[in-house]
């Protein structure tokens, strides 16, 4: 994203780097996501699932804040362009440093499964799980196109860059998919549920494009804010989902003697037992993930 960034020139070599933008953004989530779900037992994935995509999104909306803050909320901006991107630059570097240096290594995969490809299929068998797929191919890449989009709206709604609160708007829509995230845990087991968050999805993203043409800009931060409480509701409870149907695959390979009960510590096996097995889903993200975004790019 970098070098579009610097050398970029003319409307294609933009929309190019916005879908550039699109990817890190979808893409850094989902390893977020997978690396805390197989660092987990296999009850604890879809609190682990909703707790990294809501620790994700708070971190957006405190950078947001601190950006906008940086540039001011009105009059002469106290910071450059220049100085917001190097802020970024070096938040991003820390962060992506943490996760490698300060973050719990997952458990061990059974032999023979490394790449996840066993959980993968079992993902794909199950109907729940795979109808978390098929929403997050349909809705991922599309969300961090159009969540980018949604700046040129307020800018439509407030007459101008100059009058728009690009920080505040992002602030709040972290915090929307902050607490949807939160909420995930709760999600029933239904296969309808992804389709039902996709069209409250679609729904509000056209009452965004409404406002905004009606010059509305206080209710449109509202929807988006909204929208971002639905998305980050359907992300975590997409990981959490296809991550419950594809940790039983682990244990059908034989990582465990006996069929695996729950993964409490004070459980009865010996103490010289194998670990349960965790829920692998780096395989299954990714795929999700880059599917996602050929159809953002379509």
């Amino acid at each position: 994203m970098i070098l579009p960034f610097f050398y970029a020139r003319g409307v294609a070599a933009m929309a190019a780097m916005q879908l550039t933008y699109a990817g890190a953004i979808a893409a850094h989530d989902a390893v977020y996501v997978a690396h805390a779900v197989a660092c987990v037992p296999r009850r604890a994935a879809a609190a682990a699932a909703a707790y990294a995509t809501a620790a994700c999104t708070l971190g957006d909306a405190l950078g947001s804040l601190a950006g906008q803050c940086m540039r001011g909320f009105g009059g002469r901006p106290r910071a450059s362009g220049d100085a917001l991107f190097y802020a970024s630059w070096a938040s991003t570097s820390l962060g992506v440093a943490s996760l490698v240096w300060c973050s719990p290594r997952p458990a061990a995969p059974p032999e023979g499964d490394r790449w996840s490809a066993a959980a993968a299929r079992a993902a794909l068998r199950d109907p729940l799980g795979l109808a978390w797929s098929a929403w997050w191919v349909a809705s991922v890449g599309v969300h961090a196109v159009a969540a980018n989009y949604a700046q040129e709206l307020l800018a439509e709604a407030s007459g101008g860059d100059r009058g728009a609160l690009y920080g505040v708007l992002e602030c709040a829509a972290g915090l929307g998919s902050c607490a949807g995230a939160a909420l995930a845990p709760s999600a029933p087991r239904r296969p309808r549920l992804p389709a039902a968050v996709a069209a409250a999805v679609g729904a509000l993203d056209a009452l965004s494009a409404l406002l905004a043409r009606r010059r509305r800009p206080a209710l449109l931060i509202a929807s988006v804010v909204l929208r971002h409480v639905a998305f980050g509701f359907g992300f975590a409870a997409a990981c959490a989902g296809i991550a419950a149907a594809a940790a039983p695959a682990a244990e059908a390979d034989g990582a465990v003697a006996s069929p695996l009960r729950g993964d409490d510590d004070d459980d009865d096996r010996p103490s010289d037992a194998p670990a349960p097995p965790r829920a692998r889903c780096a395989l299954v993200f990714g795929a999700n993930t880059t599917l996602a975004l050929a159809v953002a790019a379509a």
